[in-house]
C-alpha cells in the first residue's frame, strides 16, 4: 500500500492547536488512516459537489478538508461540523452522530463560499473616518482559551485585553502568535487556505508533538520542479532562472542545504551567500538561520556584494574613502564647464563637445560605472571595441574617444580627492583576490539575483570559488534593472553555464490579477527571455487611484493597509510601500502614522521584517523581497525620466529601466496591491497601464 507525503496548511496547524487536547491521539490515528487511504468511501470521506479535488473527512463533530495526489496528502483544515452541535467535552468518535446527507452537503456548500458574502474594498463607505468602526470577536478571550492554544504568557495579558478585531490586529504580539488567535476565532475561507504555502510534517504523530509544544517549525514543501533543482547537478556551475515568484530564491537557500550535505562532504565546507541590496542580504540571513543547524550556519557567510569588496579591500591593506551622494555628479558637473574633447580642431573639439552636453550627468557616470568599469576596459583601444548592449544612445569611434578622454580627467579629479567610486573599488578587490592579497575561498558561492551585479562583481565572485563547479546563480531576466546585456561567459571562464541552466515557470508569489496588472511595463532586450509565468493564484483586482500628491496619497495608503490586513488577517506591519527615493519614504512614513497606521522607512541595510510597523522602502531596496499587500506611492514630478530634459534616446533607455523597476515593485505584492498616481502627473509607466486590468478609482469625495 503506497504511504503518501503528508503535508500541511498554515492555518491547520494554528487549528490544530484549538482541537481538544484529550483527543489528539485520535485526531493523528485518524490522519494515519487517511495518508494511507485517502481515496472516498461513500461514508465518513467523501468528494465536495463542484470542487475538482476537495475531500472531507467526517470525524464526530469535526469535519477535515483536504486534497491529494498520486505521492501526497495535502490538510487543509479542521472545522467544528456545527456550532449549535460542538460541546467543549470530548469528540464521540465511536458512535458520530451525522446530519443526513442534504444537511452535510449544505454545510459543505456554506463553508467552501464564505468568502463570496465578503466585500474587501469599502473605501466609499468610511471616506471621512481616520479608523474603521470595530467589528466585535464571536467570542471572548480566556486565560484558559489562549492556554489550549500554548500562547506564550508575555503575550497573554495584551490579547485579554481586545475586544474587537481591529484590537487584535493591532495587538502586541508576534504575527505568529496572532495568526494562531485569528485562524480559531475567524476560520479562513477555503479559497484562501488553498493559497497559503505548504508544511511538511514527517508523521501524523508531529500533529501531537505541535499541539504539546514539542514542535514550533515546519519546513515549507517546494514543488517537485523546485524539489528537483535543489538537488540537481550539485557539481557546478549551474543557474536557475525565472520571473518573480517562481522561486529562485527558495531554491538557492535550499540549495546551500544540499550542498553542506551531499554524501561525500566532511563537515568543514563553507559557503557563501551574496545578493545585490541590502534589505534582501539581511532578509535572506534570516531564512538561513532558520532553515539549517547552527553547526551548518556558521559555515556560511551572508553578504552583499560591496560588504565583501569591503572586506578585501580592507585585508589587502588598500585606504579609501567612497563618496558622499552626489559627490562624482557634482565632480563631472565642474569637468565639463572647463574640458574640451580631443579633436583635429577647435570645430572638431566644439561638435564633440555640444554631443557630450546633450547626454545627461546620470547618463555619463552609468557610461563609466557600466561599460568602462564594469567590463574592466582599461585603455581606448578597448573601449572602442567594448560592448555597450542595452545603451540606446549610439556611440561612434569620434564620441568613443570623447567620452574615454572625459572617463580620464574624471578618474584624476577623483584621485586628487582621496575619493573612489564602489566600482573603482570592485575592480581592486577582483585584483587583490586574483593578486594573492585576499586568501578566502569558498566551497560554494551562491548568487541571488544574478542579473543586478556588473561583470567585474560577478567576475570577483567566480575567483572567490575554489572551484567552478560550486558557483550557482539564480538569475530574473524580467528584473535585469543593473545589467546592460553582457554575457556571463564573456566575463569570467569560470561562468560557463551552457547546458547548466533550468527554468523556473509557476509564479507562487503574486496572483494572475497583479502580474496581469504589471505586464505592460515588461520590455525585453535581446538577452532577455520574457515569457509569462503560470500564475498559481488568484484575487482581487489591483487598485489604481488617482488623488492629489502629498496627504490625500497617505490617507488612501493608510485605509488599504488597514482592510487588507483585516481581509489577509495579517498585521500592519506584513504590508509594504514602496517609494522611488529616500525622502519621499521619510515623508511617507511620518503621513502614514499621522492616518493612525504605524509606519517606518527603513534603508536597505536596516530592515528588520519582525518590527509591528508598516514597511515603508524604496523601490530599489524592496528588490527580491514580497509583502502580502503593497503600496507604491510618491510618484509625483521629478522622480520619473522627462522627455524635457533627456535625448530622446537616452530617455527611451531611461524610461525602459524605469518601467522595469515599477513592474519590480509591482510584482512584490502577493494578494492585494494599490498603485497611486498623483493628480496632474504625467507619468510615463503608469500610462502604459491598460486600465482594464485596474480598479480605477479618482479622486476622494
Amino acid at each position: 500500500m503506497k504511504v503518501r507525503e503528508l503535508n500541511m496548511k498554515p492555518s491547520f496547524s494554528s487549528e490544530v492547536m484549538g482541537f481538544p487536547s484529550a483527543d489528539m491521539k485520535m485526531l493523528w490515528e485518524k490522519i494515519d488512516k487517511l495518508v494511507k487511504d485517502p481515496f472516498p468511501d461513500g461514508k465518513l470521506k467523501k468528494k465536495l459537489k463542484g470542487q475538482h479535488d476537495i475531500y472531507r473527512l467526517r470525524m464526530g463533530n469535526f469535519r477535515i478538508l483536504y486534497t491529494f495526489g498520486d505521492e501526497w496528502i495535502r490538510l487543509l483544515t479542521i472545522r467544528r461540523r456545527s456550532e449549535k452541535t460542538y460541546t467543549t467535552g470530548r469528540v464521540d468518535y465511536e458512535e458520530p452522530v451525522f446530519l443526513p446527507d442534504e444537511e452535510e452537503d449544505l454545510l459543505d456548500e456554506a463553508q467552501l463560499n464564505e468568502h463570496k458574502k465578503q466585500k474587501l474594498w469599502s473605501f466609499k463607505e468610511q471616506a471621512t473616518k481616520k479608523v474603521p468602526d470595530a467589528t466585535p470577536l464571536p467570542r471572548s478571550i480566556e486565560v484558559e482559551w489562549l492556554e489550549e492554544l500554548k500562547i506564550p504568557n508575555d503575550y497573554i495579558p495584551d490579547l485579554l485585553h481586545c475586544e474587537s478585531e481591529e484590537a487584535l490586529l493591532n495587538a502586541n504580539v508576534p504575527e505568529k502568535v496572532l495568526s494562531r488567535v485569528m485562524d480559531n476565532l475567524f476560520p479562513r475561507p477555503v479559497d484562501q487556505v488553498l493559497q497559503q504555502p505548504d508544511l511538511v510534517l514527517q508523521a501524523p504523530q508531529d500533529l501531537v508533538k505541535l499541539k504539546q509544544g514539542e514542535l514550533q517549525d515546519f519546513l515549507l514543501r517546494l514543488d517537485p520542479r523546485q524539489l528537483k533543482l535543489c538537488d540537481w547537478a550539485l557539481k557546478g556551475p549551474t543557474m536557475v532562472k525565472g520571473g518573480p515568484g517562481t522561486g529562485k530564491s527558495t531554491v538557492a537557500l535550499y540549495r546551500i542545504r544540499s550542498l553542506l550535505t551531499m554524501p561525500k562532504s566532511t563537515g568543514k565546507e563553507t559557503a557563501l551567500f551574496t545578493t545585490y541590496t541590502r534589505s534582501l542580504s539581511h532578509f535572506n540571513g534570516q531564512l538561513i538561520d532558520s532553515l539549517l543547524s547552527k553547526q551548518q550556519a556558521r559555515r556560511v557567510e551572508v553578504r552583499t556584494i560591496d560588504q565583501l569588496v569591503y572586506e578585501v579591500i580592507k585585508e589587502s591593506g588598500f585606504s579609501f574613502q567612497t563618496m558622499p551622494p552626489g559627490y562624482n555628479k557634482n565632480v563631472l558637473e565642474r569637468i565639463l564647464r572647463t574640458w574640451l574633447p580631443p579633436g583635429r580642431n577647435e570645430f572638431e573639439q566644439n561638435k564633440r563637445l555640444r554631443r557630450i552636453k546633450k547626454l545627461t550627468l546620470s547618463y555619463l557616470l552609468d557610461e563609466f560605472r557600466w561599460v568602462i568599469e564594469g567590463q574592466q576596459v582599461e585603455s581606448l583601444d578597448a573601449y572602442l571595441v567594448a560592448s555597450r548592449a542595452g545603451r540606446k544612445v549610439g556611440f561612434n569611434k569620434s564620441m568613443r574617444e570623447a567620452v574615454w578622454s572625459l572617463y580620464e580627467v574624471y578618474t584624476k579629479e577623483l584621485e586628487q580627492g582621496e575619493y573612489v567610486s564602489w566600482e573603482t573599488l570592485r575592480q581592486k578587490a577582483l585584483d587583490a583576490v586574483k593578486e594573492g592579497m585576499y586568501a578566502k575561498r569558498f566551497d560554494f558561492v551562491i548568487v541571488d539575483e544574478a542579473q543586478d551585479f556588473s561583470p567585474v562583481a560577478l567576475a570577483l565572485l567566480a575567483e572567490l570559488a575554489k572551484e567552478p563547479d560550486g558557483i550557482f546563480f539564480a538569475a530574473d531576466v524580467k528584473q535585469s534593472i543593473h545589467t546592460k546585456g553582457q554575457s556571463l561567459h564573456s566575463i569570467h571562464p569560470a561562468l560557463q553555464f551552457k547546458g547548466r541552466t533550468r527554468y523556473l515557470k509557476h509564479n507562487y508569489r503574486s496572483t494572475f490579477e497583479i502580474e496581469q496588472a504589471a505586464l505592460p511595463l515588461q520590455q525585453s532586450e535581446e538577452s532577455e527571455d520574457l515569457g509569462r509565468s503560470d500564475c498559481i493564484h488568484h484575487g482581487p483586482m489591483p487598485l489604481l487611484i488617482r488623488c492629489d500628491a502629498g496627504k490625500e496619497e497617505a490617507v488612501w495608503a493608510a485605509r488599504f493597509v488597514r482592510q487588507m490586513s483585516k481581509h489577509l488577517r495579517l498585521k500592519v506591519g506584513a504590508c509594504g510601500v514602496l517609494v522611488p527615493k529616500s525622502d519621499v519614504g521619510e515623508l511617507v512614513a511620518k503621513a502614514l502614522t499621522e492616518q493612525g497606521v504605524p509606519a517606518r522607512f527603513f534603508k536597505g541595510r536596516e530592515l528588520d521584517i519582525s518590527t509591528p510597523e508598516v514597511k515603508v522602502l524604496t523601490l530599489h531596496s524592496a528588490k527580491g523581497l514580497e509583502f502580502p499587500a503593497v503600496v507604491i506611492c510618491g510618484l509625483g514630478e521629478g522622480t520619473f525620466p522627462s522627455k524635457e530634459t533627456l535625448t530622446e534616446a537616452e530617455f527611451e533607455e531611461r524610461s525602459r529601466d524605469y518601467n522595469k523597476l515599477i513592474f519590480v515593485g509591482m510584482t512584490r505584492a502577493m494578494r492585494g496591491l494599490m498603485v497611486i498616481y498623483p493628480n496632474e502627473t504625467d507619468n510615463p509607466a503608469l500610462e502604459r497601464l491598460d486600465t482594464d486590468d485596474w480598479e480605477v478609482m479618482g479622486e476622494i469625495k
